[in-house]
C-alpha cells in the first residue's frame, strides 16, 4: 500500500464520522470552539482512528468493509433511514460493492470528501435543532377590550394535597406552593387531579374540554400533533390573538382542525444546547454531548439495549457490569429551566387580547435541579421518577423515598422561579387585570406499583395521588384567592373557565369523579373514583 493511502486511511474514518459530529453541533447552535466540543469531538475522533487503523494495515476485502462500516455508521448518526441491524446490513453490503472498485483509493477519497464535506458544514449559519419559532397566522388584530390570559403548565407538577406525608413530614413544602399562590391572588385547588396517567392524552382531553378516557382521541402519536383544539378556536372566535411556547413532545399549533395560532416558539426537550451555558464542568458537558450524538444511532441504541438486558440479568445473577460507557442524562427540565428567562420576557409584553400558553416541563424528570435552583454537578447520574433496573416493577419503597427526595427539591425550585416570575409581569399594567391559569397534567409518577388494568387490584389510595394528582390554580376575577378542598379533575376546572368564566360552588355540578385506568392493546378504558390517603 502506498504511503499516502497508508496515511490518509489512518485518519479516514475519524473524518467521515465527525462530518456528522460538526453537523450535531451546528444543528444544536452549540459552539463549536468550546472545549466540551473538542472533548466530545476527540472521542468520536479516537473511534474513527480505531477504525481508520484497521483500514491503514488490513488487505483489501476487510479494508472495503470497514470503509462501508463506517459509512454505514456515519448515516445512521445523521438520518433516521436505519430501523433494524438488517437494513444496516443491507445499507453495508450496498456500499462495499461500489467501494470495491476503488479499494486501491479508498483512503484518499474518504479523507478529501469528508475534509470537503467538514470545510463546507463549519461556516455555516447554526440551526434551530434547540429552539425554533414560527408565526403561522397573523389574522385579524386582537380585540384589546379582552383581558390578557396567561396559561402555563408545567408538567408533572403533583397537587400541594397530595405530597406525600413522610417526605414532607411538616407541610412545608405543601405550605410553600399554597401561599406562593395565593398572595399572587390565585385561588388553589389542592386536591385537583388528571384523568390520565400521561401527557399527551391529558392535555389533549383537556384543551378540547374533553372529560374522556380514549387516549388517542385528540392526538396523534405519529406526528405528535393535537388532532383537535377547541380551547384555542373558542378564543380565536372570541377574539383572541394566541402565542405558544411548546415543547417538540406534544404539538399545540398544528391541530387537524387547524386552530389558529399566530406565533409558535417550540423548543426541543433534548438538545445538548440547555447546558452550554450553565456552570456543569467541562467534562460532563462533553460527555452529554458525545452521548447525545451517539443516541442519534439506531444502532447504537439497539446495542445499548441488549447490553442494559445482559447487565439485568447479570445482576440477577450477582454479577454488576459496568454502566454503558456512552450515556446522556436527560435534558427536558434543563432546557425547560433555560427557557425561563424568555418566558418572562414574553410574559411582560403580553398585552390585552393576548392568549399566551405555555408548556414548561417543570418540575418534570430528570431531576437536575435542588431547592435552590442549583444544578447538579453530573446529568448521567441524573435519576427520573422510576428505576429502570426494577422492570417491570417501578419502584420500590426505597428507590420511590429517594426519587421524591430529589423530586421535591426540584419541586420547591420550580415554585421558587415560577412564582418570582409571575410577582414581577403580574405587577404590570397589562397584566394586572390578566387571567393566569397554572396546573399540571398528572401527578409526581414515582408509584411503586403503574396505574394499569392488570395492577388494579395492587394498588393503593397513595398509588392514585401519586399518578393522578395535580396542581390547579387559578386567578380570575371571579376567583376568591384562597384554597379549594374540592377533589376535582382539572379538565371540568378548566371547562368551567372557559365556558363560564367561573368555577361553581358545590359539588352538584360535577360530572366525574374518575381517573382512567387504561389496559393492554385494545382494552376498553376502566373509570375509577380518584382516592386520597386518609390523612390527607
Amino acid at each position: 500500500m502506498p504511503i499516502m493511502e497508508r496515511r490518509a486511511s489512518f485518519v479516514a474514518c475519524a473524518l467521515v464520522l465527525l462530518v456528522p459530529f460538526i453537523i450535531f453541533v451546528k444543528h444544536h447552535d452549540y459552539s463549536l470552539l468550546s472545549p466540551e466540543t473538542w472533548l466530545a469531538g476527540g472521542v468520536v475522533g479516537a473511534l474513527g482512528l480505531v477504525l481508520g487503523g484497521l483500514l491503514a494495515v488490513l488487505p483489501s476485502a476487510p479494508r472495503v468493509l470497514i470503509a462501508a462500516s463506517s459509512l454505514v455508521l456515519s448515516v445512521d448518526l445523521q438520518m433516521d433511514w436505519i430501523e433494524s441491524e438488517g437494513q444496516a446490513a443491507l445499507l453495508l453490503v450496498g456500499s462495499a460493492v461500489p467501494l470495491w472498485f476503488v479499494r486501491a483509493r479508498l483512503g484518499r477519497g474518504f479523507s478529501f470528501v469528508a475534509a470537503v464535506m467538514i470545510a463546507t458544514t463549519i461556516p455555516l449559519a447554526p440551526g434551530d435543532g434547540f429552539l425554533r419559532e414560527e408565526v403561522l397566522d397573523t389574522g385579524v388584530p386582537p380585540s384589546r377590550a379582552l383581558p390578557p390570559i396567561v396559561h402555563l403548565v408545567l408538567d408533572e407538577h403533583i397537587a400541594a394535597d397530595a405530597i406525600p406525608m413522610e417526605f414532607d413530614p411538616n407541610g412545608a413544602l405543601a405550605g410553600k406552593i399554597v401561599r406562593t399562590y395565593v398572595d399572587l391572588g390565585f385561588q388553589v385547588y389542592t386536591r385537583a387531579f388528571s384523568r390520565h396517567f400521561t401527557t399527551a392524552p391529558s392535555l389533549s382531553h383537556l384543551v378540547n374540554l374533553s372529560s374522556g378516557e380514549e387516549s388517542l382521541e385528540f392526538y396523534s402519536p405519529t406526528t405528535k400533533a393535537l388532532r383537535a383544539n377547541a380551547y384555542f378556536n373558542e378564543m380565536s372566535k372570541r377574539g383572541y390573538r394566541i402565542d405558544v411556547l411548546q415543547t417538540d413532545y406534544v404539538d399545540f399549533c398544528s391541530s387537524d382542525d387547524g386552530a389558529n395560532v399566530e406565533r409558535c416558539v417550540t423548543y426541543t426537550l433534548e438538545s445538548p444546547k440547555a447546558i452550554e451555558d450553565t456552570a456543569l464542568g467541562t467534562l460532563p458537558k462533553a460527555r452529554t454531548i458525545a452521548g447525545m450524538y451517539f443516541q442519534r444511532s439506531s444502532l447504537f441504541k439497539e446495542w445499548r439495549k441488549r447490553y442494559k438486558a445482559m447487565a439485568r440479568r447479570s445482576r440477577a445473577a450477582g454479577l454488576d457490569l459496568p454502566a454503558w460507557p456512552l450515556r446522556a442524562g436527560r435534558m427536558s427540565t434543563v432546557s425547560s429551566m433555560a427557557l425561563l428567562p424568555r418566558l418572562q420576557s414574553e410574559l411582560a409584553s403580553v398585552q390585552p387580547g393576548t392568549l399566551y400558553f405555555a408548556h414548561l416541563l417543570l418540575p418534570h424528570y430528570p431531576y437536575a435541579f435542588d431547592r435552590s435552583c442549583a444544578m447538579r454537578p453530573s446529568p448521567v447520574e441524573w435519576l427520573t421518577y422510576k428505576d429502570a433496573a426494577l422492570r417491570p416493577t417501578r419502584n420500590t419503597s426505597e428507590s420511590r423515598a429517594e426519587r421524591y427526595a430529589l423530586y421535591l427539591e426540584q419541586l420547591e425550585c420550580t415554585t421558587s422561579r415560577i412564582g418570582g416570575i409571575l410577582q414581577e409581569v403580574l405587577a404590570t399594567e397589562a397584566l394586572r387585570d390578566a387571567i393566569v391559569i397554572v396546573h399540571g397534567d398528572h401527578g409526581s409518577r414515582i408509584n411503586v406499583t403503574t396505574p394499569n388494568q392488570a395492577n388494579l387490584h395492587r394498588m393503593h389510595d397513595v398509588d392514585f395521588t401519586d399518578a393522578f394528582a395535580t396542581h390547579f390554580a387559578v386567578r380570575m376575577p371571579s376567583a376568591k384567592p384562597g384554597v379549594d378542598t374540592r377533589s376535582i379533575a382539572i379538565d371540568e376546572l378548566f371547562s368551567a373557565i372557559v365556558r363560564q368564566a367561573a368555577i361553581p360552588d358545590g359539588s352538584e355540578w360535577i360530572a366525574s369523579p374518575d381517573v382512567v385506568i387504561t389496559g393492554k392493546g385494545d382494552a376498553k378504558a376502566l373509570r375509577r373514583p380518584m382516592a386520597w390517603p386518609a390523612d390527607r
